[in-house]
């Protein structure tokens, strides 16, 4: 789709398993004509975690929970990063000599501890939903891993064991870490003869 229509960009987003509170949601436009496979839809405006009183509305709507998977042409998605947040764009434009060099990491430690936070979602893809098609994944289980609870909960429904150190304690995991020994885990797994 993104290959015959390179100005569009395609959001992967699922149908909700929930009422989600923290999660973005995707409100779909009308069917895009495309020659694909599958349903494409466009993005008519974004949800990014609404209150109580619109998740009914949401839900009417057909509103489906935002992964933030964007399939785009580099150009596309690097021209809709200048309009929307060009403070950003900017300074990785004025960086970019630096890659590939051995000061490369040293320039961009320095470039990400003083670029301006942005989210993706609401200062970027909510601003341009006329570019953007949604795309609904079906038959997968898809959750958000911006909490330790999210990924217990994932790890549960899988029937995976979950590190005992997941919580709110001084000597709890945070996402990241969570993350990393679960990748861990799954690497090293004693083998049993």
């Amino acid at each position: 789709m993104v290959h015959n229509a390179p100005q569009r960009m395609a959001l992967l987003t699922v149908p909700p398993q929930s009422r989600e509170k923290d999660y973005g949601w995707v409100i779909p436009g009308a069917l895009f004509p495309h020659h694909g496979g599958c349903q494409v839809r466009e993005v008519r405006r974004f949800v990014e975690k609404p209150q109580d009183a619109q998740l009914a509305e949401i839900s009417l709507e057909g509103g489906q929970w935002n992964t933030l998977v964007v399939i785009a042409n580099v150009q596309t998605l690097w021209e809709a990063g200048r309009q929307c947040i060009p403070e950003v764009v900017v300074l990785l434009e004025k960086h970019a000599g630096g890659i590939g060099t051995s000061s490369e990491h040293l320039i961009l430690n320095n470039l990400y501890r003083t670029m301006p936070t942005r989210n993706f979602s609401s200062d970027l893809l909510s601003l341009i939903p006329r570019q953007l098609t949604m795309m609904e994944l079906t038959g997968v289980y898809w959750s958000d891993w911006g909490r330790p609870e999210r990924i217990q909960e994932a790890m549960a429904f899988m029937g995976r064991n979950v590190p005992s150190r997941v919580g709110s304690g001084q000597d709890s995991f945070s996402c990241v870490e969570l993350q990393q020994e679960i990748l861990f885990q799954e690497r090293f797994q004693p083998v049993s003869a």
